[in-house]
C-alpha cells in the first residue's frame, strides 16, 4: 500500500535531496526508500558524503569530475531509474563518497532525487557524534535521523553505542545505564541540534527503526513523540519503521504544533445494491437529510477532517456533497463484497493517517461522540482495533490501526473488519461503552427504516 511506504510518509514530490544519519539500519531504510520511489516512477541516485557498503546488484558510477559524472548520468538515465554513486571502492570493499557540494548540484542538472548516506555506525543501534559528523549536504531537503529499537533496553556500552564517549556526555548518561525513552530523546535531540546546524533549510524527521523488536510499539511511540515535542528543537515527524517489511511505516506522528498528535481518517461505505428496500435506502429522508446526508454530518461533527465516501456510482451522490470537505470514491467491483468497499476507501486515505475508521452508510444514528470517543480512546495507547460496545455486544462503526491495513487489503467477498479482528491478540484491542442501541442498528429493509423513524421520534421527546 502506498499508505505505508516511507516515500508518501515523507511527503516526496519533487526531485530531492534526502540525507539519513544515525544508526539502527539507515542503509536498509535509504535502499527501501529508493526501491519505493523507482516503484512510483522516480528516478534516484543512491550516494554518500563518508563511506558506505556497496549495494548489491545496482549499477555504480565512480568519478572526481562532477561535469563527467553529470554527463555519465544523463546517459544512464534515459534507460535505467536508480544509479549508485562514489569516488571510488576503496580495499575494504566500501564506496568512497563524494563532495557534499555535489549533491545539490546533481539534484538540479538532473531533477533526480538523491539519497544520502551521511555517517556510519558500525551496525549498532545507535551512537554519538564525533565533531567531524556527520556530513549532511547543506542542500538537503529532508533531514532523517535514525535509532534502531534494539537501543531500548540495552545496556549504554560499547557493545550497543558506537562512539560512547560521544553519547554519554551527549544524553548525560553514565555508562552501563539502561537505555530508555529519556535518553533515546536525548540522543534524538543531539541529532537534530547538529543537523539544524547543517542543513538550516531541511525537513526533519526523526525514526525509530526495527518496530518488529518492540512489544508495545504503539506505546513506545508515543512516549517518545512526547518527549520530542516538548524539545525545543523537534522533527517535523515521529515515525516508527521496519526496513526489512514491505510495510514500512508502522506508525507515524504528527509533531507540528498547528497539527499535533495521532491522526485518524473515515471511510463511510455507501456502495451497495439496497436489495432488501428496494429503492436507493441511502436516499431517503430523516426529516430534511438524507440517511447518507446525516451520517456524513456526524463524522463532521467529531471533528475528522479525512473522509472518504465509498459509492457504487459517483453520479448519484456529487451534486449532494460536491459542497463538503468530503472525497467521493468509486467502487466498481462492490456488487464483489464489502472487502473491495473496505480497500477502495483504504487506497486514498491520507497518507498521514495512523487510523480508520470504516463506518456503515446506513447508521445516521450514531453519533459525533461516539466518533470522538473512539478517536480519543486510540489515541491513549494505538491499539491495533478499538470498537463501542453496548451490553456487552459489539458494534460499529470500528476503528483500526494502519498496522492491520495489509490484513484488510487479503479480505475477499464480503468480509470484513471481523475477519481481521480474528488474527488480533486481545491485548491490542481496546472498547468503548456507550449507553445506547444505535451501535448495533442499521437500516436495510422497509421496517428497519420505519423503526429507526420510531427511535428518533422517541428519542427527541
Amino acid at each position: 500500500m502506498k499508505q505505508l511506504m516511507l516515500y508518501s510518509a515523507l511527503g516526496i514530490n519533487n526531485p530531492a535531496v534526502i540525507s539519513f544519519y544515525g544508526a539502527g539500519g539507515k542503509t536498509t531504510l535509504m535502499q527501501k526508500l529508493a526501491a519505493e520511489m523507482t516503484l512510483m516512477g522516480q528516478k534516484v541516485i543512491l550516494t554518500t558524503t563518508t563511506k558506505m557498503f556497496r549495494p548489491l546488484n545496482l549499477p555504480e558510477f565512480h568519478g572526481c569530475d562532477i561535469d563527467q559524472t553529470v554527463q555519465s548520468l544523463q546517459e544512464h538515465f534515459k534507460h535505467s531509474d536508480i544509479a549508485v554513486l562514489g569516488k571510488q571502492v576503496l580495499s575494504d570493499g566500501k564506496i568512497e563518497g563524494i563532495d557534499p557540494d555535489w549533491i545539490g548540484y546533481l539534484r538540479d542538472q538532473l531533477s533526480i532525487s538523491v539519497l544520502v548516506e551521511a555517517d556510519g555506525a558500525k551496525k549498532m543501534p545507535v551512537k554519538g557524534y564525533a565533531d567531524y559528523e556527520p556530513v549532511l549536504p547543506a542542500s538537503s531537503d529532508m533531514i532523517i535521523s535514525i535509532i534502531g529499537a534494539d537501543a531500548l533496553g540495552a545496556a549504554a556500552n560499547s557493545l550497543s553505542v558506537h562512539r560512547l564517549k560521544e553519547f554519554l556526555q551527549a544524553t548525560g548518561t553514565k555508562e552501563g545505564s539502561l537505555i530508555d525513552e529519556k535518553i533515546i530523546t536525548g540522543s534524538f535531540k543531539q541529532m537534530l541540534k547538529i543537523g539544524r546546524n547543517q542543513a538550516a533549510k531541511a525537513r526533519t524527521f526523526s525514526v525509530l527503526n526495527k518496530a518488529d523488536l518492540l512489544n508495545k510499539p504503539g506505546k513506545v511511540a508515543l512516549g517518545l513523540a512526547g518527549l520530542l515535542s516538548e524539545e525545543s528543537i523537534c522533527p517535523e515527524r515521529f515515525l516508527v519503521t521496519e526496513g526489512t517489511s514491505s510495510n514500512t511505516v508502522k506508525i507515524t506522528l504528527d509533531l507540528k504544533p498547528e497539527e499535533p498528535g495521532v491522526s485518524v481518517s473515515c471511510v463511510i461505505l455507501a456502495a451497495g445494491e439496497s436489495t432488501r428496500m428496494g429503492r436507493d435506502k441511502l436516499s431517503l429522508k430523516i426529516g430534511n437529510k438524507t440517511i447518507l446526508e446525516e451520517t456524513l454530518n456526524q463524522v463532521i461533527r467529531s471533528g475528522i477532517k479525512d473522509i472518504v465516501v465509498v459509492t457504487g456510482s459517483l453520479n448519484v451522490y456529487y451534486e449532494l456533497f460536491k459542497r463538503k470537505k468530503i472525497r467521493l470514491i468509486e467502487n466498481p467491483l462492490y456488487k464483489n463484497g464489502m472487502a473491495s468497499s473496505l480497500q477502495a476507501g483504504l487506497r486514498v486515505v491520507d497518507e498521514k493517517a495512523q487510523g480508520v475508521i470504516f463506518a456503515l452508510a446506513d447508521q445516521p444514528q450514531v453519533s459525533s461522540n461516539i466518533y470522538r470517543s473512539l478517536c480519543n480512546k486510540y489515541s491513549a495507547s494505538l491499539p491495533l482495533c478499538v470498537y463501542p460496545v453496548f451490553k456487552g455486544k459489539r458494534g460499529n462503526p470500528a476503528l483500526f490501526d494502519r498496522r492491520t491495513w495489509p490484513e484488510f487489503m487479503n479480505l475477499t467477498g464480503e468480509q470484513g473488519g471481523r475477519e481481521v479482528l480474528k488474527h488480533l491478540e486481545e491485548d491490542q484491542i481496546e472498547s468503548i461503552r456507550t449507553n445506547t442501541p444505535s451501535i448495533l442498528l442499521d437500516i436495510d429493509g422497509p421496517d428497519d427504516y420505519l423503526f429507526y423513524l420510531s427511535y428518533l421520534s422517541n428519542s427527541e421527546r
